[in-house]
């Protein structure tokens, strides 16, 4: 995972995926025992092995806890 921040990233991986594909993720963070859940991240651009998602759905408290991880 590449490029993180609170709307999305990108992600190495020979998963093949299609623009607009939706998925599932759990983001484990440095030093946080507990991984964080983003129920909805949508496929916006695939290429060969990388693909960039945007996260539709991310929890509140999840979004604060990655708030705060990216301000480290």
């Amino acid at each position: 995972m590449h490029d993180l921040s609170v709307n999305g990233c990108l992600i190495v991986s020979p998963t093949q995926v299609k623009h607009g594909d939706s998925l599932s993720l759990w983001l484990s963070l440095p030093h946080d025992a507990v991984p964080i859940l983003i129920e909805g991240a949508e496929v916006r651009w695939p290429e060969k092995e990388r693909f960039g998602v945007c996260f539709q759905t991310l929890q509140p408290h999840e979004q604060l806890r990655l708030t705060h991880y990216l301000r480290r």
